[in-house]
């Protein structure tokens, strides 16, 4: 009986001193998180360029109001509000995504991935903007321009910030003629500027030569795009690159060429 009563009485002893003990584990915890300071800071820009670009470290942590230096290393985690750091750089037009954490030894890591322009497009008013390779607008910067195919003539889209969707049909299908471009290595490295004409048809202008590549509309684009590059190894060689000023491939089956009055 007497032994009935002492476990009974361990037993109870032991459920309360349980929830006692990790109330007193948390707080402890809770004390030592509140008191841990900010242990470094890892920034992580994608992809990784090897020359400029529209950002860089230190833009990166004044868009996200970092504390500098000794500040951030002497700040408590606890004070550190990532959500609010990592909603400035997802509001940046020049950002796609972007990831701010505190990891297990107090560190702050920044993980960024930026936007990459794909076209540089030129209005009529002198305003522009990039298309990126996803299909979005970008506006350009006062500290950077970046070395891609440009786009002008009859193009009336702007860009608003907070719109950054394509809305007409010529610059979707701008867009999609450029991707056609920069997948095939030559013309990547050969095509220079596309110009948009009133009734909404391309012209090319290489980087070589002083040619005009009237394209048309976008129907049969990856055609005409194999025609021209057939065109470019089998007949320039023989002919030279002064031969035609126009080379037009508008009409289905056939390369018509208008001849230059420069000779080789």
């Amino acid at each position: 009986m007497l032994k009935l009563r002492t476990k009974t009485l361990l037993s109870k002893l032991t459920w309360l001193i349980i929830p006692a003990v990790l109330f007193w584990s948390l707080s402890f915890a809770g004390k030592q998180s509140a008191k841990l300071q900010c242990n470094g800071l890892r920034v992580e820009l994608l992809p990784k360029q090897d020359k400029a670009s529209f950002l860089n470290e230190a833009k990166i942590l004044t868009l996200a109001n970092v504390p500098a230096g000794e500040i951030l290393t002497q700040t408590d985690v606890n004070n550190l509000d990532v959500k609010a750091m990592e909603s400035a750089l997802q509001n940046n037009p020049y950002i796609k995504d972007a990831q701010v954490y505190l990891d297990i030894n107090g560190k702050l890591n920044i993980r960024v991935a930026q936007n990459m322009p794909l076209i540089r497009v030129f209005k009529n008013n002198n305003s522009g903007y990039y298309i990126t390779e996803d299909g979005f607008k970008m506006p350009l910067s006062n500290e950077y321009s970046a070395r891609v195919i440009v786009a002008s003539g009859n193009i009336t889209e702007s860009y608003t910030p907070g719109n950054d969707s394509l809305t007409t049909q010529v610059l979707k299908e701008l867009y999609d003629l450029v991707k056609l471009i920069i997948r095939d290595p030559f013309l990547r490295e050969m095509i220079d500027q596309i110009v948009v004409s009133r009734k909404k048809e391309f012209m090319l202008i290489p980087k070589l030569g002083n040619q005009k590549i009237l394209f048309g509309n976008y129907q049969h684009a990856d055609y005409k795009l194999e025609r021209l590059k057939l065109f470019y190894f089998k007949a320039i060689p023989q002919v030279g690159w002064k031969k035609y000023q126009v080379i037009n491939l508008k009409y289905s089956g056939q390369i018509v060429c208008e001849k230059s009055n420069e000779t080789e």
